[in-house]
């Protein structure tokens, strides 16, 4: 019985998300406006008072919760995938570092999910900055790839 009231009051939560959403998503606008400081503060403090250890389980489950969401992957199966790449871009070979840049980028094909998201489906490797980048920009224009494929020595 519990569980059916449950169902019931989250499933009347989502119709009146759906029916007010640009009204809560402006009241929430406001109130962060007002109280920036005050939350960005409140932050700060948390986060320098957590340990080492903390801190890097926070970032493995920001990470995870990004990867889940833009390319339907868990932590482990990205780690996974890592792995089997030996740590290394499949593309150019690079090792990839944990500072921003030389992280691994998520390459999936764009003609199965076009935008950053992606179904998981059609995850191709894990490929580093640049040459996701010139991936990208290959695949946006394929003028660009046939070019490439005349003139071999460039």
């Amino acid at each position: 019985m519990e569980t059916k009231k449950k169902k019931n009051r989250a499933g009347y939560a989502q119709d009146y998300y759906k029916k007010n959403k640009e009204n809560i998503l402006q009241k929430c606008k406001t109130y962060y406006d007002k109280k920036r400081e005050e939350i960005s503060s409140k932050r700060a403090q948390k986060y320098a008072a957590m340990t080492v250890e903390e801190k890097r389980r926070s970032q493995d489950k920001q990470k995870g919760t990004e990867l889940l969401r833009l390319y339907n992957l868990t932590l482990i199966q990205h780690d996974e995938l890592l792995a089997r790449q030996g740590n290394k871009c499949a593309c150019c070979g690079r090792v990839f570092t944990e500072d921003r840049a030389g992280r691994p980028c998520v390459d999936h094909d764009h003609k199965c999910c076009s935008g950053y998201k992606s179904c998981g489906q059609c995850v191709r490797a894990l490929l580093c900055r640049q040459c996701n980048l010139k991936i990208g920009i290959i695949e946006k224009n394929p003028f660009l790839l046939k070019y490439l494929k005349e003139r071999k020595e460039c």
